[in-house]
């Protein structure tokens, strides 16, 4: 495949998913002014069709129309929304490992930021789900009951805050667990199978907590929150949970609510946000916010007072 037709694929699905619903026209218009099109040539209909056509079979992405909106087009979420996202992701990361292939002059100045390495990765994980094997390992962090090692039924993979997890059943408590690769010290695939629960869907299972803390234990509550400062525009911007709906709109800050189990990873996250980010309710999210605070103080003073003796 041509890297300029390849460059060119990614253009168009990303066009029609940020472009509103765009008719061709509209999609001609943005061709215009894109820096791929470097003649100024105009997009043609049938290159347009043409592209559509080797975008679903290269890569199982569908572009349809809509006829009955005035023509528009869009990305079809055929099967799960989730599918649809993981093959634009991938369609944008080979995309992305091209273009700076392609731009060594300034391959210095591209930066990012350095994770762990996933020395048991994706392949072995999605394999073990393929043939539903169960998976040995042994973790960096200990459990509660202070387990290191574990025998799991893998389930499904997320990607978290820059890394993967993989959530399995733990064989010896029955219980789904979460494990970053990146912190995993050994992992293998045993001979063991498992029967997956094809009623278990990953992504609603999600939908009741934040981030990869999971606990089925713990009852999903209404959280509210005040949020001002430059936090307010980042977060309607990248809504903390799909379930974010903004409550109140004031000059100096927003009460936003949502409804999920609230975890120590949630905490977490407030706390990134500095004095922007205030609990509402309920009152014990509140406490346990609290708490950490007056810990973090309690810290700094007693360094304090070492430091003046």
């Amino acid at each position: 495949m041509k890297r300029d037709l390849f460059r060119r694929y990614v253009w168009l699905v990303d066009a029609i998913r940020h472009g509103n619903n765009p008719t061709f026209d509209d999609i001609a218009e943005e061709w215009m002014k894109s820096p791929l099109n470097d003649d100024g040539a105009p997009l043609a209909l049938r290159t347009f069709h043409n592209h559509r056509d080797a975008i679903e079979h290269l890569f199982g992405i569908r572009i349809l129309c809509n006829r009955s909106n005035h023509n528009t087009y869009y990305i079809a979420d055929e099967g799960s929304v989730n599918s649809t996202r993981l093959k634009v992701w991938m369609l944008q990361t080979l995309s992305l490992s091209n273009t700076i292939h392609r731009s060594s002059s300034v391959e210095s100045r591209i930066l990012l930021d350095i994770t762990p390495e996933e020395k048991y990765g994706l392949l072995t994980v999605i394999d073990a789900m393929k043939r539903e094997k169960c998976v040995n390992l042994t973790y960096s962090l200990p459990s509660d009951d202070g387990r290191t090692q574990f025998t799991i039924a893998p389930y499904c993979v997320r990607f978290w805050k820059s890394c993967w997890f993989v959530l399995g059943k733990d064989e010896k408590s029955g219980e789904l667990m979460s494990f970053d690769l990146a912190r995993t010290l050994s992992f293998e695939i045993s001979d063991q199978r498992f029967r997956f629960p094809y009623d278990f869907n990953a992504e609603d299972y999600f939908k009741n907590f934040f981030g990869m803390e999971v606990d089925d234990s713990l009852p999903v509550e209404q959280v509210k929150l005040k949020i001002g400062g430059r936090s307010r525009d980042k977060v309607r911007t990248l809504p903390l949970h799909h379930s974010q709906k903004e409550a109140l709109a004031d000059k100096d800050f927003s009460v936003f609510v949502y409804n999920f189990v609230p975890t120590d990873d949630f905490i977490q996250t407030l706390l990134s946000m500095g004095a922007d980010a205030e609990v509402l309710a309920p009152a014990s999210l509140r406490d346990r916010v609290k708490k950490t605070i007056d810990d973090m103080y309690a810290a700094y003073a007693r360094q304090l007072a070492v430091e003046t003796l």
